[in-house]
């Protein structure tokens, strides 16, 4: 192993073309710095400038280049990503570096992986200069830094082979935990529907109502000495990040707890941050175990209403709409009277404690994945660290290919004998876990659920069908019924309707559809009921009432069709003389006759 400077080893490093990117997405995509803010090239954020020629063909990214930030804050300073994207031409743009190695010298991917470690972001700070609200480096104190590099070219690559697979391991368990918390979601959702939308009728009423919440402190730094360093765990915002608190990052005295306002809180108590940088107002997290919080949390005790991880699910699931509560000048910050005037849903107790075995099955799952995660991650340290050093055994590692079939120099064997780098570990089974897989290990019986929602649901339901019983006496009484027109021959919606045709439940929305699709047409209420299929059929419900509120505002009218087709005044009933039909879904329909309103 030995050291070469990175000008020596590199053909180009340069910065990328100067073009004023457009708001508008067209033309060759160029790459800017949160392009690679993952460590990846990511599509999803290239900017454009309405380049449709080959102007900037010798700034096209190129197989094996490594693109490395310059100009960032510190702490993403140095961060790298490695192309390799085939069939797409991407211009590399300014405030990124593009390195190009030495191939005959350099394997790309071995300097790509050097350039991730510790050791070598530890370098960069002796040759970052700092300013108010950015750092940088330039290239000249790059060119001057050293590489490790093995003397045998092929133990490039196999360093490189191993620290790949490591990372796809990682990468594979970061994916399965995040389908964990996107299957609890998704299970929310089927059961109690949007907390903020409330589409399955829930009774709702203000959090403060229904259970105590209250807030913590900091105390003084200025004692620190007699307030920190106790034994009891505090809270901070930065803590509040969607996930159970076991223990905490810092912790106060008995003296802390006895001279200012923080209180100790009970496990199952659901913290909510009432302010804080960035994306961290409307944040929650569950207690795990006694704490108490600074003041920039709410603790949201437990109740007698809430099973605990009902709340903490119906909050995670409101916090777009928490967020947007808040109030102040340059930091908009909720309150205690905000979050107790907050409106949530109510469901039946035993529907919340079934949702919370399935979360405590599928917790359970998540605890086995991260510290499968800490292992592989700790495995690629250690491999990481003994290969830049040499001390892996390279002689049983397969030899990854390059790009465009480039072997390198031919160069003689060099035989090390430090052991198998994953001697000792025991490596994960590749691949990603299924949504029905999860069912299956989370032992829950999906139709017991169902039936559960149902059985939930039918009280609302009941309340429901005679109120809207009421309101279609009154919404049919103000249409029309001489003048009827033929409806034969209009094309009919049905089966062809749309989940998304609802989807928003938003009125506006509806009638922009209407206008571009619909207009002419006709449907029926078991339309709709085939539109929202069963994963939706809490939906019909507030689908009949839109409905309704369109015949109110005479973008539909409402129409009762004999077995051919034609219109005609099928069976009406009458009370008070006003008009009522026997059955809403028996000949009636419903026609688009004004999208313009």
């Amino acid at each position: 192993m030995r050291k070469e400077k990175i000008g020596n080893i590199f053909l180009s490093i340069r910065n990328g073309a100067n073009i004023q990117q457009d708001k508008i997405a067209d033309g060759v995509p160029i790459t800017r710095i949160e392009t690679i803010a993952d460590g990846t090239i990511d599509l999803n954020r290239l900017g454009y400038a309405n380049v449709k020629d080959d102007s900037f063909k010798d700034y096209y990214l190129k197989e094996g280049d490594i693109l490395m930030s310059h100009i960032n804050s510190e702490l993403h300073l140095g961060k790298v990503a490695y192309y390799d994207i085939k069939n797409i031409d991407i211009i590399h743009g300014m405030n990124l570096l593009c390195l190009k190695a030495d191939r005959y010298v350099l394997y790309p991917k071995y300097a790509f992986y050097y350039f991730r470690t510790p050791y070598f972001k530890s370098r960069l700070k002796r040759i970052t200069k700092k300013s108010v609200n950015q750092a940088s480096f330039n290239i000249s104190s790059l060119l001057s830094l050293d590489i490790p590099i093995p003397d045998n070219y092929d133990d490039q690559k196999r360093i490189a082979t191993i620290l790949g697979k490591a990372e796809k391991l990682i990468a594979q368990r970061k994916e399965t935990i995040k389908l964990l918390d996107e299957f609890l979601k998704s299970i929310f959702l089927d059961m109690f529907g949007d907390p903020v939308r409330n589409e399955k009728g829930w009774e709702k009423r203000k959090l403060g109502n229904l259970t105590e919440i209250g807030t913590g402190a900091t105390p003084s730094r200025q004692n620190e000495s007699l307030y920190y360093n106790g034994k009891h765990n505090w809270v901070k915002t930065t803590e509040v990040d969607w996930g159970y608190i076991y223990d905490t990052e810092e912790k106060i005295t008995d003296l802390a707890l006895k001279e200012t306002n923080c209180k100790l809180y009970n496990p199952d108590t659901v913290l909510l941050a009432m302010y804080g940088q960035g994306i961290t107002r409307g944040k929650v997290a569950l207690l795990k175990t006694i704490a108490s919080t600074n003041q920039a949390c709410a603790a949201i005790l437990p109740s007698r209403y809430f099973n605990p991880n009902f709340l903490f699910h119906l909050l995670i699931n409101s916090y777009k709409k928490l967020r947007s509560l808040g109030r102040g000048g340059n930091q908009e910050n909720l309150n205690l009277t905000i979050v107790g005037e907050y409106n949530v849903i109510l469901p039946d107790i035993d529907l919340q404690n079934k949702f919370a075995s399935i979360v405590e099955k599928t917790e359970a799952l998540k605890q086995q994945y991260n510290a499968s995660l800490q292992e592989l991650e700790n495995l690629y340290g250690s491999l990481s660290q003994r290969a830049f050093k040499g001390e892996l055994d390279l002689s049983k590692v397969p030899i990854e290919e390059e790009p465009n079939n480039f072997s390198g120099p031919a160069a003689p064997e060099e035989d090390k004998r430090y052991g198998d780098p994953f001697e000792g570990m025991e490596l994960p089974k590749e691949g990603l876990i299924s949504r029905d897989e999860i069912h299956k290990l989370i032992g829950h019986d999906w139709e017991e659920i169902q039936e559960a929602v149902k059985g939930s649901l039918a009280p609302i339901e009941k309340q429901r069908e005679d109120s809207q019983a009421n309101k279609t006496i009154e919404i049919v009484s103000d249409l029309p019924i001489d003048n009827i027109k033929p409806i034969k021959g209009k094309k009919a919606i049905v089966k062809s309707l749309d989940s998304l045709f609802f989807a928003e439940l938003d009125i506006d929305a509806i009638r922009n559809i209407l206008n571009s699709k619909y207009k002419d047409k006709y449907f029926s209420f078991s339309d709709l009921k085939f539109a929202v299929a069963k994963r939706y059929e809490y939906q019909y419900e507030v689908l009949k009432n839109i409905v309704f509120d369109m015949l109110r505002q005479k973008i539909l009218k409402q129409v009762f069709v004999d077995k051919n087709h034609n219109e005609s005044v099928a069976e009406f009933g009458y009370i008070n003389n006003q008009v009522l039909t026997k059955n809403l879904n028996d000949g009636m329909y419903f026609v688009t006759i004004n999208t313009n309103i």
